[in-house]
Formats: C-alpha cells, structure tokens, sequence
C-alpha cells in the first residue's frame, strides 16, 4: 500500500478492503488472491497480532477466512446479515452491562447512604414515606419524620416557592388578559392632577375637570368616564372595585396612594 498503517493497532477496516481491491486488480485469477489472503490471515488471526486488531478488523478478516476454507464451512448468513447480526448483538450485550452497572451503583449507594434512598423515595412518594403517611397527619409527619432531613427540607422550600411563583404568574398573567380587553393600560398620574396633566395623560377635557375635582372618585381609584366601560361600551356596574386595576379608564394618583 503507498501509506501502510504504522502499527497493527492502526490498521482499519478500510485498509484491509482497499488491499483485496487492489489484489484483484493486479492478478487475474481469484485463486492467486485467496491464497495471498489466507497466507495473511494466519498471520493477522494469530495471538499476540489478533489482540492488537480493531474488532471491526477481526470480524471482517474471521468472515473472509471462512470463505477461504472453502464451501462447506461457510455460514448460511451472507456478510452483511452477519455483520447487522454481530453488530445487533453487541448492542445488547452492551445495554445489558449498562444495567447491571447501574444496578450494581445503585446497590453501592443504598449500601452507603440507606437515608439517601429513603429521601428519593420520599420525593417519589409526593413528600411522604408510605408507612409513615398512613398514621400521621401532614405537620406531624413533616415535623417528627422529614423535617430532620436537609434534602426534605430544601425540597419542600422548592416545591412551596415554586407554588408562590406560578401563582403570581397566573395572577399577573389574568391582569394582563383583562386589562388588554378593558383599554390597554392603567394611568398612573406622579404629580398634580390637574386638569391639564389630566390631559396630557389622555383624558378628555370636561372628564379631566371632574375628575380633578373628586367628582368621579372610586373607591381605591378615580374614573375617567365610568359612563362608559371599555370593553361593554356601558356604564360600569363592577361588581368589585379591585376591578377598576383592570381598566382602561382607571385613572391612579397620588391622593389614593394606599
């Protein structure tokens, strides 16, 4: 070959497929080639060689001495389905060692820390052992059983903040949804209400004077037109005045500050 592999380790499938190639491109006769191959194969199958081979290289090379010793030794399959067989095989054998390591790790780690096992049983369970849960109310079991426990308790702290959070989200999510109905936007007014910075915050000129002088006053907040809902088009019959923090008309300063 112009660029033969430095050492048997190195050999690869390819080389030994590309060397039959070119045998049989330089000698006529199919004979010459298997006898060439058979003189390398009991050099290349022969311990300590056959160690150093690459198992692609082992099978390929144990494959093609079977059909050099002639017929009536060869395997039914042809070389493809034994390849898929081997390689299928392999595949098998390998999930199976990867069972019984982790089984072997998980026996190694209850061997080690048994209270470990417990907790992650716990957390399974939905936060309880089951034969604890069967004879205590939630504070005792938590109090008298897990409480000890720094996993339980981290645990517990995640599953309560998580609560808190996804409820807040809700709540600013429904807020959002109603006000977008309901105008769009609160107005939050930061000096004077007068009536021109009434204005200039889009309130209609005869609305930003009643609304000045108190005239249209809820009971957290101030109306700009509580005639006219946003979202119904009629005059507003809330029946909660936290309604009026979903409405476009909703107008907030500082006198309501609460």
């Amino acid at each position: 070959m112009p660029s033969p592999p430095a050492h048997p380790t190195r050999l690869r499938l390819e080389h030994v497929t590309g060397f039959e190639a070119e045998l049989r491109s330089r000698h006529a006769t199919e004979q010459v080639v298997w006898m060439i191959l058979r003189k390398i194969n009991s050099v290349l199958l022969v311990s300590p060689m056959a160690e150093s081979l690459v198992v692609e290289v082992l099978d390929h090379l144990r494959a093609r001495r079977r059909g050099l010793d002639g017929p009536a030794t060869r395997s039914s399959y042809s070389d493809g389905e034994l390849q898929r067989l081997i390689r299928r095989l392999r595949q098998e054998a390998a999930a199976i060692r990867d069972r019984v390591q982790s089984g072997q790790q998980l026996a190694e780690r209850y061997r080690d820390a048994p209270d470990e096992m417990e907790v992650r049983r716990t957390r399974q369970m939905g936060g309880h052992l089951p034969s604890a849960a069967r004879s205590n109310t939630y504070p005792v079991l938590f109090s008298n059983y897990l409480s000890w426990d720094a996993t339980v308790r981290d645990w517990a702290q995640e599953v309560v903040a998580t609560a808190l959070t996804d409820a807040e989200d809700a709540a600013w999510q429904a807020h959002r949804q109603a006000l977008a109905r309901a105008g769009g936007h609160l107005r939050v007014i930061g000096g004077d209400p007068t009536p021109q910075r009434l204005e200039q915050e889009g309130v209609d000129s005869d609305a930003a004077e009643r609304v000045a002088a108190g005239e249209q006053d809820a009971a957290w907040t101030t109306c700009a037109d509580p005639d006219q809902h946003p979202e119904t088009g009629r005059p507003c019959r809330t029946p909660s005045r936290l309604d009026c923090f979903h409405c476009g008309n909703c107008v907030i300063t500082r006198d309501w500050t609460c």
